[in-house]
């Protein structure tokens, strides 16, 4: 399953996808509104929508896409997805983690960082494993039930080299 969120093409998803060795992947795409003035009035569309009765995927991907516009069953799927074996990778970006509202949903505690602060960078949480990428923290996971939770930091507008990490590694 793939969500595709704001800045989305930045990343190298194509590529991470043939990775994965799955032959049918589910897109979902985020539909921004077209005329907006206030950030916090902005209304996220999800299309698809996603079905509940979806199968769960082997691997499933949050590419810079806010909580708000997936459905809470769709969550909690992803969520049971992973305790039963899946890997969520999510790819942090303008509007994920932190500014995505992921604080208070059901994702919060099975994250590698932390989402408190609005506003702050997203940290990785004391029983988190990181790996490095030219000295910097660049993936951040932790083992949730039978899966894994992978954070790839960094924000790829601002630092496109963070998408060199996903070339080499091994999710």
């Amino acid at each position: 399953m793939l969500f595709r969120g704001v800045t989305d093409n930045h990343w190298p998803l194509k590529e991470l996808s043939a990775s994965f060795g799955e032959k049918d992947i589910t897109e979902y795409v985020l539909q921004l509104p077209e005329f907006h003035t206030n950030n916090d009035n902005v209304r996220f569309n999800l299309l698809p929508k996603p079905s509940p009765s979806r199968a769960p995927a082997k691997y499933i991907v949050l590419a810079d896409i806010p909580a708000t516009p997936i459905p809470q069953y769709t969550l909690k799927m992803i969520r049971q997805a992973v305790k039963n074996g899946a890997k969520l990778i999510i790819l942090d970006g303008e509007f994920t983690l932190q500014k995505g509202e992921y604080a208070g949903t059901v994702l919060e505690d099975i994250l590698p960082v932390s989402v408190k602060d609005k506003w702050g960078e997203a940290t990785p949480l004391p029983d988190a494993k990181i790996h490095k990428h030219n000295g910097k923290d660049s993936i951040v996971w932790k083992n949730v039930g039978k899966g894994t939770v992978y954070v790839v930091l960094g924000n790829i507008v601002k630092d496109p080299s963070v998408a060199d990490v996903l070339k080499y590694y091994k999710f």
